[in-house]
This record gives structure tokens, C-alpha cells and sequence, in this order.
């Protein structure tokens, strides 16, 4: 009888040291930083979604046409450009720079907001359920946040970029259509 009272007392005794060992580690210790890191996944899929509505078919049929515009400049050969001439296929041509800066990046840039939308979710997850050294939380913390942060102002740069450039393109389009025209008439530019 007293070995099972005493085996009582020893199970009694570590299932009490086991209730407190799991009751403190369950306690998010940095709450401010899953705030943040919470905060910052919604603007990261807000950026995503953002990056998903740009009218990426448009782009491509606006540098489309850029790049037959100059051919057809190239092809018509003109000896001599106007001044004016001259600086409406070069604003053309920087149109067409930068929305393909844009298309080129677009792809590799929608994975990498995807990537750390992922990241940031595991990492306040981890931090929430203490599965990170205290020493490191804020380590980690600095890197996702400082890597979502540039994710988000790259992407907001390009989008405003295109927004930018297409209404530039809307403005130069009738310019430079109507240089081809004079072209193909054999009128100088």
C-alpha cells in the first residue's frame, strides 16, 4: 500500500510540473511582433492581389505595338528626323523599357510576395506557439519584416510604374500613329 501511495504521490507530483511547464510555454511572449507580423501578411496579400489586377494582356499589346511602330520608322528609312519627331519615338521607346522592366519582374516578383506571405504566417505562428529561441524571435522578426517590406514597395513601384507608363503610351499613341502615317505616305517626319 505505501509503495502505490508513494508511486501516487511521484505521478502526482511531475503531472503537476508538466501542467506548469505547459501552461507558461503556451503564452505568446511577443505579441506585438505577431501583431505586426499579422498586420503585414494582409498587406502582403493585398500587394498580391493588386499585382493580379494589372491588365498584363494590355502591356504586352502596348510594347507590341511600340515595337512595330519603330520597325516601321526603320523600315521606312528616313534619312533625317525632325527634332519633334525624334522625341516622340524616344518617349515611345522608354515607354516600351519600362513596361518590359515591368513584365520581366512581374512573374519573379508575384513568387516572392507569395513566398513571404508563407513565411511571415509560419513565423507568427511559430511565435505564438514559443517554437523559436526567445534570443532569436527578434532576429527572425527583423528579416521577414524588412524582407515583406521591400516585397511590398518594389511591387507598389511597378504598379504605379505601369499605371504611369500606360497613360503615357495613351498620350504618345495618336503622336507616333500618325508619324507612321506620314511615312507611309513618303512625307518627311
Amino acid at each position: 500500500m505505501r509503495k502505490f501511495v508513494k508511486t501516487g504521490t511521484i505521478v502526482a507530483f511531475i503531472s503537476f510540473i508538466v501542467a506548469m511547464d505547459s501552461s507558461c510555454n503556451h503564452g505568446n511572449m511577443f505579441p506585438k511582433a505577431t501583431a505586426s507580423l499579422d498586420s503585414i501578411k494582409g498587406v502582403l496579400s493585398k500587394t498580391d492581389s493588386l499585382m493580379k489586377k494589372v491588365d498584363t494582356v494590355k502591356v504586352k499589346n502596348c510594347v507590341k505595338h511600340i515595337f512595330i511602330t519603330l520597325e516601321n520608322v526603320k523600315r521606312l528609312d528616313q534619312d533625317t528626323v525632325s527634332h519633334g519627331a525624334s522625341d516622340i519615338l524616344r518617349s515611345f521607346n522608354a515607354v516600351r523599357w519600362e513596361l518590359q522592366t515591368y513584365m520581366g519582374r512581374q512573374g519573379f516578383l508575384g513568387i516572392e510576395v507569395k513566398k513571404s506571405i508563407t513565411q511571415v504566417d509560419n513565423l507568427s505562428h511559430d511565435i505564438k506557439n514559443n517554437k523559436i529561441p526567445k534570443d532569436s524571435v527578434m532576429v527572425y522578426y527583423g528579416y521577414e519584416m524588412k524582407r515583406a517590406s521591400e516585397l511590398i514597395e518594389t511591387a507598389k513601384y511597378g504598379i504605379n510604374s505601369v499605371n504611369t507608363q500606360i497613360s503615357l503610351y495613351d498620350l504618345i499613341v495618336p503622336q507616333a500613329d500618325s508619324l507612321i502615317a506620314r511615312l507611309n505616305n513618303h512625307q518627311k517626319i
